[in-house]
């Protein structure tokens, strides 16, 4: 991932912040953007983020996002993510707070909202999770995510497929068949690239 898609996530999480979402912690941070792939997927035939999504027990993980998030909250750079967590910490202020008997991460914007990393599209589909999830809880929205078909076609720990994560079957198949389509590219690319510097 590069430094453009640090500022789409952090944008995104911007707009969730000016939606006035409400309980906006991490675990439904991740769900927040597992529906807006999951939505724009069955609508559109692509996900917003590209992003890989694991099984894990609270559901679905945008696993790449959850690393940059967790890596800033430690205040501890990872070699692997230095550049994109201080692209991330230029646009969003991630502290955990003790909440209770838990600990709590909790999102503060420092930039404006920046429409220009999404499309009419995409911004709809924000807009319509923003508004279906406004107001549910953590525990509300994990709970919902168990019952996807995504969460339930894999094991734990697996990642999830983008066919997985929609309902229609037909929209399945065809984002099933345009994901094999790119990754025999893509390894067909690296054979050749490899071929060409013998």
């Amino acid at each position: 991932m590069n430094n453009y898609d640090v500022k789409k996530i952090a944008n995104a999480l911007i707009f969730f912040i000016d939606s006035d979402v409400k309980n906006l912690g991490i675990t439904k941070l991740m769900k927040l953007f597992f529906y807006a792939d999951k939505y724009h997927l069955e609508a559109y035939g692509k996900p917003i983020f590209n992003h890989t999504y694991q099984k894990l027990p609270r559901g679905p993980v945008p696993t790449w996002l959850y690393s940059i998030i967790r890596t800033a909250v430690s205040g501890s750079l990872d070699y692997d993510f230095e550049s994109e967590v201080k692209e991330f910490n230029h646009y969003i202020g991630a502290e955990e707070m003790a909440n209770g008997q838990y600990r709590q991460i909790t999102f503060s914007k420092k930039q404006d909202f920046d429409s220009k990393f999404f499309s009419k599209s995409q911004l709809k589909i924000l807009e319509k999770v923003a508004n279906e999830f406004k107001h549910i809880t953590a525990n509300a929205i994990s709970e919902k995510s168990h019952t996807t078909r995504a969460w339930q076609s894999v094991g734990d720990n697996e990642q999830i497929s983008y066919a997985s994560m929609i309902d229609d079957s037909c929209v399945s198949s065809y984002v099933d068949y345009i994901q094999n389509e790119k990754n025999n590219f893509s390894k067909s690319f690296q054979q050749y690239k490899l071929e060409r510097a013998c």
